[in-house]
């Protein structure tokens, strides 16, 4: 039922688009994480865009995060993320954020809730509301650990708003990852996102190269 519906999604999207934009490329990221004590972390991440035919440089961003761990599980997030777009001035985005987990027996499953702000000197204001559903599981076995390869599924919907109406993205993403004895990860896997807006469909499918480092 859930294929059908975003079928139909789709295509009536491609009906009422009059422009259809195709991107496709390869998305590296880098994340690196300090744990200060059991309840407080910080994460800085870097994105890099490059679009291809041909390969060349799209997009790159810096994101820095401050995490608080509840009590009960839940994390509350703050983050501010600096970005420049291949000949554009730098933009801003002021982030919240709200996540938790839940271990299934078929893996462990994510929730996050993100509250942004975009705006810069190039562009206008741009508020969304974002919630993501994560599922992760080992390929073997029912814990993911260290030498052992594990898949990673997510969707992700992204209401926002901007001066000129409403505007909709759904992203899909799929990955395999590899769990270091150390302090590091390494996903490589595809995501695929869908953006409308009034007039305008536009598709980008990446490829990912994702690095998660441990400092402590």
């Amino acid at each position: 039922m859930r294929f059908i519906l975003f079928f139909f999604l789709f295509n009536s999207g491609l009906l009422y688009a009059q422009e259809f934009k195709q991107e496709q490329g390869i998305l590296s990221e880098l994340l690196l994480r300090y744990d200060h004590n059991k309840q407080w972390r910080t994460s800085f991440k870097l994105e890099h865009f490059a679009q291809f035919p041909p390969l060349a440089h799209s997009s790159f961003n810096a994101q820095y995060f401050l995490d608080y761990k509840t009590h009960r599980g839940f994390k509350l997030a703050w983050g501010y993320r600096l970005a420049q777009d291949a000949g554009q001035a730098f933009s801003h985005r002021f982030i919240q954020q709200l996540s938790w987990g839940q271990k299934l027996s078929i893996g462990q499953l994510g929730h996050r809730f993100r509250l942004e702000g975009n705006w810069g000197t190039q562009r206008r204001p741009e508020y969304r509301l974002r919630y993501r559903l994560a599922l992760e599981r080992p390929l073997m076995g029912q814990k993911i650990n260290a030498k052992e390869l594990y898949w990673q599924a997510s969707e992700e919907l992204l209401p926002g708003w901007r001066p000129q109406g409403w505007q909709y993205e759904n992203r899909l993403a799929f990955s395999l990852g590899y769990q270091s004895a150390g302090a590091w990860r390494l996903l490589l896997g595809l995501e695929q996102r869908l953006r409308f807006r009034p007039k305008v469909l536009r598709q980008q499918i990446w490829g990912k190269i994702y690095y998660i480092y441990a400092i402590n």
